[in-house]
């Protein structure tokens, strides 16, 4: 990065016109002329120049891309260079500038410093969208040669394309990748080029001007470019033109101390450097001797990379440790041995070597140890104190002290000391230990804040291992180590460290400030890093220097001044040179061979370099099982010398199904490895996985998707900072409404009417309560006056007055007529019913209006025919209670309470009201105590009677002292009746002091009350009446429902409504989910509708939590976060990086997650067998062994009968599955939810399975998460309507409800609340709307298909999705409109299903033959014989084995099989007696259907040993479980040597992906699941099949399960 930098540098201009030098102008002129690379120097102004050749071209990228505007391209060889000249352009320019980096699979980009995530996998749609508004580009070199290669950018539409540091512009650098694809475009199609560079020259020269030329030449052939520098004078002012000097030091020759320190490290680096040697033979002798055989024993290919990298790290350290010692002094090879040490121990403690490496790691650390001694012993280096400068110079190199002397020379003059006074030194190492060491050294010696070199501060910055083991200077990911780098060059920016200890990366591409001291450690390796290293010191009167021993010395000098000669040679040589000729510029690419592919008539092109990334690209969209990754992997032929010919494998998951070969043989085997790659992606183009910009076909999956969501799917799009729609985070108001059933209803004058009484029963009784016989009273009732007919719908309960009452709606007649005036009587009833009795005249803004209102259902008061045998209305009643003045509570004067005559006919069946209290409360007259009277002793020791307590207490003198008293009790003002309560013996110990007074019985008199004019028979029947108009509109709104779904579907269609529907019944249990009541009172609501045919379980389930993840020890994480007081050394950082480099791309893909805790408590568990277990009966004929046990139920009838003979659920059933546990009902959806779910993926894998034959998992999987996501659900759910019918509110009538005939004024309620000085209603009223989230509403689907299954049958319930919209079923040919939906849909048979095999030629059996031989015992085993043993041999062969060319691999079956175990168990768990709740049901599901329960009984049935698979580490994985599952079950099988078989030549490429291995092999689960979904194809698609099979091979595990889970029900 230019040092003219006005966002970074320091004395960077900050006014916004840019302001050229002369020589900078110079150079702007020629690159408008023609290409050139602009060679100036570290701080002459490169990126003002590139900046001004831009502004120059400015008026071609202003247009739009859509109108045909261009754009400006730079591109940087790392990711620090993308942010800084983002920043930097972007302080310049007016337009848009992002930046853009990454690598594999994920992109970032970068606007300024704001951060956005895109993928690799863009589209050219999707770049001509991102171009539309950026101008300016700036991306690492990798992306733009992706983007060139695939053809996403037309090179035509770039008008300047700069390439930043291009001296890397040389070999197989992306720099030059890029050019040769530019190059084979037409010469006026290709973009105007600018390079910048500090060195032309990037390598070690030995010729001088000769071979300078030549490589000069060889850059202008490559960017198509001539070099250009000044010869202004005006350059000399800003170059940066330190002195150059070498310091020399004496070094001194090994003592004996020394040789015996390092003898014991020399003898186990040998020992290590043979082992290794030794092992890479064994492998290479192995591979020749079984190339051509079906399997290799496994027992030395063990010992891999694995090993052999282990190696290789511990000779690396030992060999710095040596290092350090020669270099550096006792002292630092102290600190490096003791970091070493430390980093050995924590590697081997968490399992970062291979099992087998332990004892020669024990050796390492021990050799180690050993050294660390010898080195206190004879230097006693452990005896230095900090800051004893002295001392530890003393047990330093002679290098060290002449750097200290340097430094000393290079003190800062004035009397400040601090870090900041003046000095900023940058010291160069070769090595990255060195640097560590020396910074451990630098911290050491300026301890003491008096010390000589106080004035120093120091840190260090290393690079980062590449996978290969290079070091580049800083990576694209963003780790740890990046983090680190960035904070001390931060620190080094701002002066906080004065020193910088160093290897060549800081040499170039990083923003560092004006140094005046430069220190080379080593000596520069070539003159590239000598310049770059010295243009650092570009402070005034800065210093350059050169450490070199004394025998050296002159080689180095004359190395210096050869440096210097160069620089003159350059300045001469890159003046008035010519471009390139067209020829030489062809000639430059012809290096290698020129084979390639392009799409007929398509710009895109894959070539030789560039095949493997194209074809690793295609691999990285594969399903990945964890066990063996998406390397691409093969062999070599034989052939004649010189000439190599290279064979793919392709995954068996992957479109080729057979091996690759290169199409003639090459020169080289990395060129063979290419041309068998650029077949492959012919194949795969011809094939249509990759689309004509050779990238991974979207469009076939766009096409797929269109099929799964509709043509017309648009995705809804949400609020800007709002929450993602099809999410719980998204509440969506809706407007309740009436039951479409009810409307009309309002009763009008001279017409039919119907009439019908709500008669309550009594069911049980919780506590004694003597206000429950005026409910009981059957003299009075409540009736309902309609317009219209009710339908008949189901009994329910209410809970009143500490008892349950079964409530029904009987039809009293339907020929009941008003006049008007009886009309307006009614009108007045309901409303004083409503308002006085209900007293919902309290709510604000609620008014009577039926002519506005939906369904107006009048209340009337019935009494008794004089036959008694039905009813009528009670006018006399209706009278009584108009007179709108009898309601308003009003205190007695004296006068009027000695007139008032009291008699006990009066109050009984009464309720009262005390007018001297102003609490409304209200009271039922339970009884007139004409034994009591006011002038009776009280009770109470104070007071001397009743009428002494009110005088002294109220100040009232009882004026009729002989009055009988009244027994009253509370008239509660609980609307909600449909909660049960739960009564418990300490329940007092935690009621209110309030309710406790409230639950006894008060004594009142009667001159002391007013009388309400409703007597308590019918009062405390009108208080039913809110749950009753709740419950009634809900039902008719689920009847509504349901005859729509009949209607549509066909679906019991010829099936008549019972005249009678079961009741409602329902039992509490406890649940997390609770509402609250008007009382603010937790009430618990999980509970699922109990029809009278039910059991119920009488117990209370408690939660049961998910199976732990906790583990103790757990191991340092894989993505580099250390703990914070950890920092490790640099041996363990970089086995953490170069695992980080390893587990990257798995971790980009899916992550695959396991309950196993759960899981491994149940199968560890002990049982005793039974007499049969462990013998193994033959299967003579094809199906199911007969000695296999019955499981509890089967399944296929229920996939078979007729739909429209099926009884459609009933309005209960339905209801069930509509209402949420945020309603607080005495039931939810949540188990009906579980079930759904578990049969929605089961018939949702079925119809991907065969509509879709030739998608592997993985796109078959994609489609499934489409079908099946919160939003799709949510989606087609709104489409219905289905939301309209959701219970999602807590019933709270004074807050949500709003009575028959009454409207709700929203603004006036608003406008009150605002007005009183309450702050009005931030959201829409609950009494009108109700929140329901988007996932809520998928929640509901599900729960609707689970009780379609659970209470019609499983043909009813695919239906039921396919009403909806759901793909899970074939559609018949046919007119659309015409049909119901069972007329519309088939059914998937035996004709459906598609053939296993891959070819049908003549050998075809015989291999099939050959690949099954040995699974009859297999068959034995589990009980089932095959009738087609392709799928047999289908689901054991794993996507590595490619000698099977007649099926394909598992992951079909193996995805066609999870669903139908997890259908299964679930259905076993929901129909379990006991019951369990929807949590418990999801943890005893967890529990089963896991990858560790499959695993372990797949080794108990010997699965291990029939899968077929190409990949030592599988094996390696799969031998480690078997041996520890046979420690708990000696009859389990050894893994046979003879499964592994691989004679791949890159196996020896492939790395572990992490520190260790899941518990269980994934793969030993997939087999188990894939067996599984063979039986079910085999069978014709049989589940009764599947679950008599797979319940007797679980049948243990589920009995542990279902026993463990049962004790938490209690």
């Amino acid at each position: 990065m230019d040092e003219q930098n006005p966002v970074l540098g320091k004395d960077a201009a900050s006014d916004a016109n840019l302001e050229n030098r002369p020589y900078q102008d110079e150079m702007v002129d020629r690159a408008l002329r023609e290409n050139i690379i602009c060679a100036l120097g570290t701080g002459m102004g490169k990126n003002q120049v590139a900046v001004s050749v831009i502004k120059r071209l400015q008026y071609e990228i202003e247009p739009a891309w859509s109108e045909g505007g261009k754009r400006t391209v730079l591109v940087v060889p790392s990711v620090p260079l993308v942010e800084q000249q983002t920043k930097y352009i972007q302080k310049w320019m007016p337009c848009k500038v992002k930046g853009y980096h990454g690598s594999g699979s994920v992109v970032s980009a970068k606007e300024g410093v704001k951060d956005d995530a895109v993928t690799a996998a863009w589209t050219k749609e999707d770049w001509d969208a991102e171009l539309e508004e950026t101008r300016i580009l700036v991306m690492v070199h990798d992306i733009l040669k992706d983007i060139l290669h695939h053809d996403l950018i037309d090179v035509a539409r770039i008008n300047l394309l700069i390439f930043d540091e291009c001296h890397h512009a040389v070999g197989d650098h992306s720099y030059r990748e890029i050019r040769r694809c530019i190059q084979t475009r037409a010469e006026w199609d290709r973009p105007r080029l600018l390079g910048l560079t500090a060195s032309v020259i990037n390598c070690k020269i030995g010729n001088g001007a000769e071979e300078m030329e030549c490589l000069i030449k060889d850059l202008e052939n490559c960017l198509g470019a001539k070099v250009c520098t000044s010869i202004d004078e005006s350059m000399k002012k800003h170059e940066a033109l330190p002195t150059v000097s070498l310091d020399v030091f004496k070094d001194t020759q090994p003592d004996e101390e020394e040789r015996k320190a390092v003898e014991g490290l020399d003898e186990t680096i040998t020992w290590m450097n043979a082992a290794k040697n030794y092992i890479v033979h064994l492998e290479e002798g192995a591979k020749k001797d079984y190339l051509n055989l079906s399997h290799v024993a496994p027992t030395d290919d063990r010992f891999r990379l694995t090993i052999t990298k282990s190696l290789t790290t511990v000779t690396s350290a030992l060999s710095n440790m040596k290092r350090s010692l020669r270099v550096l002094g006792p002292w630092c090879a102290y600190q490096t041995a003791c970091m070493v040490k430390k980093d050995m121990e924590l590697m081997l403690k968490h399992g970062c070597f291979h099992k087998e490496m332990t004892t020669p790691i024990l050796g390492a650390i021990s050799q180690v140890h050993m050294f660390g001694t010898l080195l206190e012993i004879h230097y006693k280096v452990h005896k230095i104190n900090a800051g004893d400068v002295e001392g530890v110079l003393r047990l330093s190199s002679p290098k060290i002290r002449k750097l200290m002397d340097v430094l000393r020379q290079n003190k800062p003059e004035s009397g400040d000391t601090s870090p900041l006074a003046g000095l900023r030194c940058i010291i160069f190492v070769a090595a990255r230990f060195d640097a560590w060491a020396l910074h451990k050294f630098f911290e050491f010696v300026t301890a003491k804040s008096n010390g000589e070199f106080r004035f120093l501060k120091s840190g260090h910055l290393v690079g980062q291992l590449t996978p290969d083991g290079s070091e580049f200077p800083i990576p694209y990911r963003v780790n740890l180590s990046y983090k680190q780098s960035c904070a001390t060059l931060e620190k080094f920016r701002r002066g906080e460290i004065n020193l910088l200890l160093s290897t060549n990366v800081v040499e170039e591409g990083l923003d560092v400030p004006h140094c005046n001291l430069i220190i080379r450690f080593d000596k520069p390796p070539h003159y590239c890093s000598h310049l770059q290293s010295r243009a650092r010191a570009r402070a005034e009167n800065s210093k350059y220097i050169v450490l070199a021993p004394e025998e050296d010395s002159a080689k180095v000098r004359k190395d210096l001044d050869a440096f210097a000669g160069m620089d003159e040679i350059i300045r001469r040589t890159c003046v008035e040179r010519n471009l390139p000729a067209m020829a030489d510029q062809e000639m430059h690419f012809q290096d290698k061979p020129s084979d390639s592919y392009s799409p007929p008539g398509c710009k895109a092109s894959v070539t030789l370099s560039s095949a493997l990334s194209f074809l690793q690209r295609y691999t990285n969209t594969l399903m990945d099982d964890r066990s063996s990754s998406n390397v691409i992997r093969g062999q070599f032929l034989d052939t004649q010398p010189g000439q190599y010919v290279y064979r793919i494998y392709m995954s068996l998951s992957s479109a080729i199904k057979r091996p690759v070969t290169s199409s003639r043989p090459m020169p080289t085997q990395k060129l063979a490895k290419q041309a068998a790659a650029l077949e492959c992606i012919r194949l795969l183009h011809q094939l249509g996985e990759l689309n004509d910009n050779l990238l991974p076909n979207a469009q076939e999956q766009l096409r797929d998707m269109k099929k799964i969501l509709g043509l017309d799917f648009q995705r809804e799009a949400g609020e800007e900072g709002g929450s993602i729609p099809g999410t719980k985070k998204r509440p969506q108001y809706y407007t309740k409404q009436s039951a479409a059933l009810l409307s009309n209803c309002r009763p009008v004058s001279n017409e039919p009417l119907f009439l019908y009484t709500i008669t309550t029963t009594f069911i049980r009784s919780f506590q004694d309560e003597p206000a429950a016989r005026f409910i009981a009273d059957q003299s009075r009732a409540i009736g309902l006056l309609s317009r219209t007919c009710i339908p008949a719908l189901p009994p329910f309960d209410v809970f009143i007055y500490k008892a349950e009452y079964r409530v029904a709606l009987t039809l009293v007649n339907s020929d009941t007529f008003l006049t008007e005036q009886q009309l307006d009587d009614v009108q007045t009833f309901h409303t004083n019913v409503y308002e006085q009795v209900i007293r919902f005249s309290e709510a604000i803004a609620l008014s009577f209006k039926p002519d506005v209102a939906d369904g107006a259902i009048y209340t009337v008061p019935l009494t008794r025919s004089s036959e008694q045998s039905s009813w009528d209305i009670d006018w006399d009643v209706m009278a009584r209670v108009k007179e709108p003045s009898q309601y308003s509570v009003v205190s007695q004067p004296d006068e009027a309470r000695k007139r008032m005559k009291i008699t006990p006919d009066r109050y009984r069946d009464g309720v009262v009201t005390r007018w001297y209290k102003t609490d409304d409360d209200r009271f039922f007259v339970l009884n007139v105590r004409e034994d009591f009277t006011p002038s009776t002793p009280s009770p109470i020791d104070e007071f001397s009677s009743f009428a002494e307590y009110f005088e002294r207490k109220y100040g009232i003198e009882i004026q009729q002292l002989h009055q009988p008293m009244l027994t009253t009790k509370y008239c509660s003002r609980e609307m909600n009746l449909l909660r049960c309560p739960i009564y418990k013996e300490d329940a007092a110990s935690k009621t209110s002091k309030l309710t406790i007074q409230r639950d006894k019985s008060l004594m009142l008199v009667p001159e002391l009350c007013q009388l309400f004019p409703f007597p308590a028979s019918l009062y405390s029947k009108c208080l039913v009446l809110p749950s009753v108009m709740y419950r009634l509109n809900t039902f008719c709104q689920v009847l509504d429902l349901r005859r729509q779904i009949q209607r549509e579907t066909g679906i019991g269609s010829t099936v008549q409504d019972p005249i009678n529907w079961p009741p409602l019944i329902y039992s509490p249990k406890l649940t997390p989910a609770t509402g609250t009541d008007s009382n603010n009172e937790a009430v618990d609501c999980e509970t699922e509708l109990r029809f009278p045919n039910s059991q119920t379980a009488e117990s209370e389930p408690i939660h049961v939590p998910g199976p732990s993840t906790a583990l103790e020890d757990s191991p340092i994480p894989l993505n580099g976060e250390l703990p914070d007081n950890f920092e490790p050394g640099l041996v363990y950082a970089s086995y953490q990086r170069e695992k980080f480099y390893c587990i990257e791309g798995s971790n980009k893909r899916k992550q695959l997650t396991e309950s196993a805790g759960e899981s491994k408590r149940l199968i560890s568990g002990r049982r005793k067998p039974d007499a049969s277990e462990g013998k193994v009966s033959k299967v003579t004929e094809c199906g199911c062994a007969p000695h296999l046990s019955d499981p509890p139920f089967l399944l296929d009838a229920e996939f078979n009968v007729d739909a429209t003979t099926a009884p459609l659920p009933d309005v209960c059933q339905l209801l069930n599955a509509l209402v949420t546990a945020k309603a607080s009902d005495g039931f939810n959806l949540e188990r009906l939810e579980v079930i759904g779910e578990s049969f929605l993926k089961l018939t949702s894998y079925i119809h991907m399975f065969f509509r879709f034959p030739q998608h592997q998992e993985g796109r078959l999987t994609q489609l499934f998460d489409q079908q099946v996501s919160n939003y799709n659900l949510y989606r087609l759910a709104k489409l219905k309507g289905l939301q309209r019918y959701v219970v999602n509110q807590a019933f709270e009538p004074v807050e949500t409800f709003v009575p028959p005939g009454f409207v709700f004024d929203e603004e006036e309620s608003n406008a009150v609340l605002a007005n009183s000085g309450t702050k009005a209603e931030k959201f829409p009223s609950p009494r009108i709307h109700q929140a329901i989230e988007d996932k809520t509403i998928a929640d509901v689907v599900e729960a609707m298909i689970g009780t379609f299954l659970i209470n019609s049958s499983a043909r009813s319930a695919q239906l039921f999705m396919s009403w909806i919209g759901l793909h899970v079923l074939p559609e018949l040919p046919g007119p659309e409109e015409e049909r119901t939906t069972a007329e519309r849909y088939g059914r998937f048979d035996v004709t459906s299903i598609p053939t296993p095999m891959l070819r049908n030629d003549s050998d075809t059996e015989l291999v099939l033959k050959r690949l099954t031989a040995g699974f009859d015992d297999f068959e034995n085993r589990i009980g089932y014989k095959f009738h087609n043993r392709a799928y047999l041999l289908q689901a054991f062969t794993h996507r590595s084995y490619d000698p099977n060319d007649i099926t394909d691999c598992y992951q079909r079956l193996e995805y066609l099989g999870d669903a139908v175990i997890d259908f299964l168990i679930t259905r076993y768990v929901y129909e379990d007696e006991k019951s369990f709740n929807s949590g418990m049901m999801s943890d005893m599901r967890s529990a089963l259907v896991n990858n560790r329960t499959f695993s372990t009984l797949a080794v108990k049935y010997n699965y291990h040993n029939h899968i077929k698979f190409r990949n030592l580490r599988l094996y390696n994985h799969i031998e480690e479980f078997v041996q520890e599952v046979q420690e708990k079950d000696q009859d389990v099988l050894t893994l046979e040597a003879d499964m592994m078989c691989t004679n791949f030549d890159d196996e020896k490429d492939t790395e572990e992906e992490g520190f260790e291995e899941a518990d269980a092999p994934k793969v030993l689960g997939d087999v188990f699941e894939s067996v599984a979904g063979a039986i079910f194809v085999d069978s014709g698609l049989s589940l009764d099949v599947v679950w008599r099979v797979y319940y007797n091979i679980m049948r243990p595990q589920i009995g542990n399960a279902a026993s463990t889970f049962s004790e938490g029900i209690h």
